[in-house]
């Protein structure tokens, strides 16, 4: 059966807040536009609705998930805290999309980075991830709607019919496809220095221009 098709809207939140809510009861997988690429979203704290994301993309379930925040808060309790104070530096990473690693905490749930001791985060500003969040309370699992080691689709007509009859939702942006770049992934590393693993949208000059003068930006190995 295809998934119910909706637009991105002004009151979006307020007039899906039921059907959200049976859609995450049920471990529902959400297909929406992102500030990168089209994305599949799912509450970072349901492991059911998590491990289908894996079964759909055809995914180990061994590689870690980036999670998506809309703020430091939702944070506080994946990350060690020792690394709270970074808040006002990583907020002032916000130019363009970036994602960065960061040790998490012993109690953080095991499904998100089974074999490591670290976890991705992307502080979003898109209205539809964030109300998504808003929803949920939690953090989100987001990821390219394309299968394992596949090239993410650039538009919709690109997009696998398999996801659409996947997916319990469908959003779609009132604007018209607004299809990004992947976000740069960077690591943090002490003292004081940020490595980028994966380059994207958001360049080592730009990073750079955003941190404090005594923070270095290294290249990718």
């Amino acid at each position: 059966m295809p998934p119910r098709v909706t637009r991105y809207r002004e009151n979006f939140l307020q007039e899906e807040k039921e059907n959200l809510k049976r859609i995450h009861a049920n471990h529902g997988i959400i297909l929406s536009p992102t500030e990168t690429v089209l994305g599949l979203s799912v509450p970072a704290e349901d492991e059911v609705a998590v491990r289908s994301l894996s079964q759909l993309k055809n995914r180990s379930e061994q590689k870690a998930w980036l999670l998506v925040v809309d703020g430091w808060g939702l944070l506080e309790s994946f990350i060690e805290k020792k690394f709270w104070a970074l808040q006002p530096i990583f907020s002032g990473l916000n130019r363009k999309p970036l994602t960065f690693i960061l040790p998490s905490q012993h109690k953080a749930k095991k499904w998100l980075n089974p074999r490591g001791n670290t976890l991705a985060f992307r502080i979003t500003r898109h209205p539809i991830l964030k109300d998504l969040i808003t929803l949920s309370s939690s953090p989100l699992v987001s990821t390219s709607a394309n299968r394992a080691q596949q090239t993410p689709p650039k538009t919709w007509k690109g997009l696998d019919a398999e996801f659409l009859e996947a997916v319990a939702l469908v959003v779609e942006e009132s604007e018209g496809e607004k299809i990004g770049l992947p976000s740069t992934v960077v690591e943090f590393l002490e003292p004081n220095f940020l490595r980028i693993l994966r380059k994207g949208e958001y360049s080592l000059q730009e990073i750079q221009i955003d941190l404090p003068p005594d923070w270095q930006v290294l290249e990718p190995r």
